[in-house]
């Protein structure tokens, strides 16, 4: 079993024009269908009323929406899901992608927008798979298909 963790602004939601980028829902419905996704995201005013309406929460085996990113709310996210392998995809080297490489889980980095610019100024912020595209995840999941 794989989980997938991702975070929710910037990777799934363009918050410039306040609705999922693209070709998300799509990109979650195929995914749905062979690993167990998670949404990972700050609290933010509105973030619950709009997953809600954009209809992407049934996608998700669980959600945290939290006030803080840290290990021990990314942990209580998955610990009810045992899986051989978790991916964390999200935009930001220092929260998502440190977060999931101090547990150990592999991490994907969404290199583009916001912190597309940023570089890790530590070795648990260096991810394990950089992709430019949220399509590309595509590419890496199936490498977890064969295990």
């Amino acid at each position: 079993m794989v989980n997938i963790i991702f975070d929710y602004n910037q990777t799934l939601f363009n918050p410039d024009e306040n609705k999922l980028y693209n070709g998300v829902y799509e990109l979650l419905e195929k995914l749905y269908k062979e690993f167990s996704l998670f949404l990972f995201s700050y609290n933010e005013f509105g973030r619950e009323k709009f997953m809600k309406d954009s209809k992407i929460e049934k996608f998700f085996k669980n959600v945290a929406l939290v006030n803080k990113k840290n290990e021990t709310n990314m942990l209580q996210l998955v610990e009810a899901f045992p899986a051989e392998i978790t991916l964390v995809v999200g935009d930001s080297l220092r929260d998502e992608i440190a977060i999931g490489n101090e547990l150990g889980y592999e991490t994907v980095w969404l290199k583009k927008g916001k912190f597309a610019s940023e570089t890790p100024r530590k070795e648990k912020e260096k991810p394990k798979y950089t992709i430019h595209a949220l399509e590309e995840i595509f590419e890496i999941t199936e490498k977890y298909k064969k295990e």
